[in-house]
């Protein structure tokens, strides 16, 4: 019996598999095999390049990681992290143009393929134009020169500069700024600085942050600064024909705008020059004021040259109309001159009317002011002369128009007195004479 027992191999198979699954399941009770999620594997991209040869630029939408699930023992499970995985995703497959497939491998070999179960399946991405956008570079100088200097036109080298990027950063891309300074610089200098780029409102963008955006530019950019050695001159007008404007006229003065310019040069030459004359202007015949815009370059001795960009003066010329007002005056506020010795005056007329010339704001002003008028009575003999009324006008801006004539009476009072005792004595005689000629 019992050799037909140990010879039996049905039996031995059988109790053979029987213990197999005892095994197993005393295995599965203290290390059972379930089925656990890993996340925050981070995705890597392979063929990207397929998309940048086709001129775009690609950016992921959300999160750059996947989450698979694993079926694995519990041991396994307790001996695995988001670090033996692989996840990767390739633009060869990329679908729809937003989805790139993902696979996602076990570098460790703890985990088979098939027990791995993708929760991300695919990344997603915006595909975006990359486009070319270029924009000059301007230097922001700041600091004063050295006293008696100044800047000249700052140049860059290069004067502009390309960004690549994709569509929705090259917009953002207004301005490129290099920041120099040229505190009490006294000559000519070259300087490096690193380019900065502005939006539309002046606010700094970090170009450095956004992927794909490229700036064709080497090295730092070169600014040279010209320091000049500058002096403000005075534009001095010397307007031919003043006295001979048209009738009814009067020139009366010049603007000039801008009345000083500024000029760079090499100081010998500079100290030689005090003003700027300028001698092509001329009223003559002109009747309304008249606007000359000289280039005063042609003014400019060799090796002297403007400073600032405007190298034009306008000058005003201005000729202004005459008014003529009449003045009414008590004869007896006039001033009287010359009176002859031993004789006395009386005026006839009460008032004079005197015409004036002028200016209005100047009639406007000598009638505030009141007019005075004198006459004179030099050489006049005892009797009635007609005598000119002469008006007294400060400044050269009136004129008497016409004339203006009051009677006067001069009287010589000796002459009176002498005349009368004449009369008497002549009366006296006669008397004598008529007694005589009764006693006879």
């Amino acid at each position: 019996m019992k050799k037909k027992l140990m010879n039996n191999w049905s039996l031995k198979l059988l109790s053979l598999v029987f213990a197999f699954f005892i095994w197993l399941s005393v295995v599965s009770y203290s290390n059972p095999i379930s089925t656990y999620t890993i996340s925050g594997i981070p995705v890597e991209f392979e063929h990207e390049e397929l998309i940048t040869e086709r001129g775009l630029s690609v950016e992921v939408v959300g999160k750059q990681t996947a989450t698979i699930a694993v079926t694995v023992n519990r041991e396994t499970s307790a001996r695995i992290s988001a670090d033996d995985f692989k996840a990767v995703a390739d633009f060869q497959d990329m679908y729809q143009d937003t989805q790139v497939p993902v696979t996602v491998t076990c570098m460790t070999g703890k985990v088979s393929d098939s027990n791995i179960d993708l929760r991300t399946r695919s990344i997603e991405v915006k595909l975006e134009s990359l486009t070319n956008v270029t924009v000059p570079i301007t230097a922001n100088v700041t600091g004063e020169p050295a006293s008696g200097y100044a800047i000249g036109n700052v140049t860059t080298n290069p004067e502009t500069v390309t960004v690549r990027a994709p569509e929705s950063v090259a917009h953002l891309v207004r301005s490129a700024v290099v920041d120099v300074d040229a505190s009490d610089l006294n000559e000519t200098t070259t300087l490096q600085a690193e380019l900065k780029f502005y939006d539309g409102n002046g606010e700094l963008l970090d170009l450095g942050s956004h992927k794909d955006t490229m700036v064709q530019l080497t090295g730092l950019v070169k600014v040279t600064i010209p320091v000049m050695a500058v002096q403000s001159v005075t534009i001095t007008p010397e307007v031919q024909g003043i006295d001979a404007v048209a009738p009814g006229y009067r020139y009366t003065g010049v603007d000039v705008n801008p009345d000083k310019i500024r000029l760079s040069g090499l100081k010998a030459d500079m100290n030689r020059i005090t003003s700027i004359d300028v001698t092509e202007l001329d009223v003559t015949g002109a009747s309304e004021t008249q606007t000359v815009t000289v280039d005063i370059r042609r003014y400019l001795p060799e090796g002297v040259e403007i400073f600032d960009d405007n190298y034009e003066v306008t000058f005003t010329l201005k000729i202004e109309p005459l008014r003529q007002r009449t003045f009414t005056l008590e004869t007896n506020t006039l001033i009287i001159n010359d009176i002859p010795e031993q004789l006395t005056y009386s005026i006839q007329e009460s008032s004079v009317s005197l015409t004036i010339s002028g200016l209005e704001e100047d009639l406007d002003q000598l009638e505030a002011n009141g007019l005075k008028a004198s006459i004179s009575l030099r050489g006049l003999a005892a009797g009635e002369h007609k005598v000119l009324v002469t008006p007294i006008l400060t400044g050269g801006g009136y004129g008497q128009v016409g004339t203006s004539q009051i009677t006067v009476t001069l009287v010589d009072p000796n002459a009176s007195s002498e005349a009368e005792t004449s009369a008497s004595a002549e009366e006296s005689a006669a008397e004598s004479s008529a007694a005589a000629s009764a006693g006879d």
